[in-house]
């Protein structure tokens, strides 16, 4: 096993690293803005106010690593309702058919607690933060191997 495998920098696994660099980049990014609207919006206030109906609780995981939502159906104070959609930063000790207070700020299938707190914005943030971070990898890889060449 003596020195290891050594990436050639003229050769496809360099440009496939770099090419890789950007494409999770850009995907940390994209997700970030996707999932971080709605949840924007609420943690200001935005949006439409209702009620939430608790109707299944969906669990993952075992243990320690055990983690639940609950989906249910949204109906808007001005009428109008949509079922399916996931309860965010509310009560996750619900029962079946119990309502809370909800906000839909038409970020898909979430509406948000009312009193939602600017926790809720970590996750994005840190898709956000880890997406920049692999896009300005890229170029120094790229400007780093330049450099050693000339």
């Amino acid at each position: 096993m003596g020195e290891g495998y050594r990436v050639r920098e003229d050769g496809f696994a360099f440009w496939a690293l770099v090419g890789a660099l950007v494409v999770l980049g850009v995907a940390g990014v994209a997700v970030a803005g996707v999932v971080s609207g709605g949840r924007w919006d609420a943690v200001r206030g935005k949006g439409e106010a209702g009620v939430f109906r608790f109707e299944e609780r969906v669990c993952s995981g075992v243990g320690q690593n055990r983690s639940c939502r609950w989906t249910g159906t949204f109906s808007a104070e001005r009428g109008g309702s949509r079922g399916g959609v996931e309860l965010v930063g509310g009560d996750v000790e619900g029962a079946q058919g119990k309502t809370v207070p909800a906000v839909d700020t038409g970020s898909g299938k979430e509406v948000f607690d009312p009193g939602i707190s600017w926790t809720v914005m970590i996750g994005p943030a840190a898709w956000g933060i880890g997406g920049a971070a692999l896009l300005v990898a890229a170029p120094v890889v790229v400007v780093r191997r330049r450099r050693k060449a000339g």
